[in-house]
């Protein structure tokens, strides 16, 4: 089955309307994503064979590695930088992204699914292992079966499956609220700000070599330089230059720990051209020089 067919498949429940993205998984061979990154968006990985590990760099909690047997399941809200490697031989995962929005049309409910669903996700910051998850796992593997084999009615019949999954999600979230981690209120993007962010997101990820400038950014997403700078302290709460350093060093440490590329390899990769520079930097976002956070983290893993 063509994953072009399925770009997007759009869910409502009740007066809650959910956007959901399926990874390459689904379709094809599963894929780690080793590379540092964030979303614009919710993300619910799900292991189903082997042990995944998910290396969590979160400037609002302690950063963390979740380790993740078949079966298992993990949600990383908006926001949390994070990447994914093997903690076994051939492990294989599957990642379903999502937003959310209210349906205007629906009548205003102060019992509405909408706000059930922003109650039961709002506590979430931090990416979070899911315990009696086995009812999301076994519909995500029920919707991988018929995407790869079909039927009548396939789109259908994917959009009930994705009803179930997520009613069983927002169930097992809303029932562990108590034990959430909320030292800082989440916040639900609206549409125009999950596209805003995902724009910029992908813009700086993929620009993370080049000698980019807010100008540059500014003129991709038709602002001005200074209602780009508003949209950066509403969206991230830090400036388009703390972005990007931020998001080159993480990368950077990501490479030093997974990989054996020289300093210089790096440095080129995520666009320092003074190794000076590049150093200077380095210590003063992870208070370790270059070579003692390769001998801490490990070298090719």
């Amino acid at each position: 089955m063509n994953n072009e067919r399925f770009p997007v498949i759009i869910t409502e429940i009740g007066d809650v309307r959910i956007r959901s993205v399926l990874d390459n998984g689904f379709i094809r061979n599963s894929e780690l994503a080793p590379e540092i990154h964030a979303h614009a968006f919710y993300e619910l990985l799900v292991a189903v064979d082997g042990r995944i590990a998910i290396d969590v760099q979160d400037q609002r909690t302690e950063n963390k590695s979740i380790v993740m047997d078949a079966g298992e399941v993990c949600l990383i809200p908006p926001g949390v930088y994070h990447s994914t490697r093997g903690a076994s031989d051939s492990p294989v995962k599957l990642a379903i992204r999502f937003s959310f929005d209210r349906d205007m049309h629906a009548s205003s409910n102060p019992e509405s699914v909408f706000n059930e669903v922003k109650t039961a996700l709002s506590p979430w910051v931090s990416a979070q292992k899911l315990s009696h998850g086995s009812g999301v796992f076994d519909i995500t593997c029920e919707i991988r079966h018929e995407i790869s084999q079909g039927g009548i009615a396939t789109k259908e019949y994917l959009q009930i499956l994705l009803g179930q999954l997520y009613v069983r999600l927002f169930r097992l979230l809303y029932g562990a609220i108590d034990g959430a981690i909320s030292e800082v209120e989440a916040v639900i993007p609206t549409k125009e700000e999950d596209n805003r962010q995902i724009q910029i997101e992908e813009f700086i990820f993929t620009h993370l070599g080049d000698q980019i400038t807010e100008d540059d950014l500014a003129d991709e997403m038709h602002l001005s330089k200074r209602q780009l700078s508003r949209v950066f302290r509403q969206l991230f709460g830090k400036s388009f230059r703390q972005m990007l350093i931020e998001a080159r060093l993480n990368r950077a440490a990501q490479l030093l720990a997974s990989t054996d590329l020289s300093v210089e390899e790096i440095a080129a990769q995520v666009g320092y051209t003074s190794l000076s520079g590049f150093y200077t930097a380095f210590r003063g976002r992870f208070a370790l020089s270059i070579g003692q956070y390769r001998r801490t983290f490990g070298g090719k893993r």
